[in-house]
């Protein structure tokens, strides 16, 4: 005869349910796998287009980045070109000194080539461009004319890493156009014939970056 049932030891319905509940959960658990096995076609439609997002917004970063690489780079050769004229203007007035040349006006300083006749004194020229002469070193200037996109352009040297500007927009061999284009120019002060403004401006992409710098010059030669 058994024993009845409710006169069971509890520790064998625990295990009984415990088996139960083993069973139950290991056929869950391959209906699980096998649903899962793999993608659906949503599923990867989903994905890549998560990665497209992804890619796209990396892409916009990286070509922000470049752009103000470029752009920065630019305003440092803008400066610097600036910057080099405004000396190239105040070695011309200190080599009349170390010459003891008579010179009295500034007009005697820059007006070699009829730059300031025509800048300053006429309406032919918007500016002077600078250029360095070997034989015999020296640093002059000469009239930009106005309506001319190209006459004070800037010339860069890939194998010297130079910057030079060419009376009448002609480059020697070597230099190509650099994209960049820079003016000197002189504004008198009525009744104060010893100092002069001199300005200079370089821009570049067309007119779309530019740099400006000014300078007060006295005539103490």
């Amino acid at each position: 005869m058994g024993v009845p049932q409710r006169f069971r030891p509890w520790y064998l319905n625990v295990r009984l349910i415990f088996n139960i509940m083993k069973i139950f959960y290991s056929q869950n658990n391959k209906k699980k796998f096998h649903k899962k096995g793999g993608f659906t076609l949503i599923e990867m439609i989903i994905a890549v287009f998560i990665f497209t997002i992804s890619l796209s917004a990396l892409m916009t970063v990286s070509a922000r980045g470049l752009r103000a690489a470029r752009l920065a780079q630019n305003q440092v050769i803008g400066d610097y070109l600036a910057l080099e004229a405004l000396e190239g203007v105040r070695n011309i007035r200190d080599a009349e000194l170390l010459n003891r040349n008579p010179t009295r006006t500034w007009e005697d300083l820059f007006d070699n080539n009829d730059c300031w006749t025509d800048h300053v004194d006429g309406s032919s020229a918007d500016g002077c461009g600078l250029i360095y002469d070997s034989s015999p070193v020296r640093v002059d200037l000469f009239p930009c004319p106005i309506g001319s996109s190209s006459e004070c352009n800037m010339f860069y040297n890939d194998s010297t890493y130079r910057y030079l500007q060419f009376e009448g927009g002609s480059a020697s061999a070597g230099y190509e156009d650099y994209n960049f284009n820079r003016k000197i120019q002189f504004t008198t002060l009525p009744g104060n014939s010893d100092e002069l403004i001199v300005t200079v401006v370089v821009t570049w992409d067309q007119g779309k970056g530019r740099v400006e710098y000014t300078e007060n010059l006295f005539l103490w030669i």
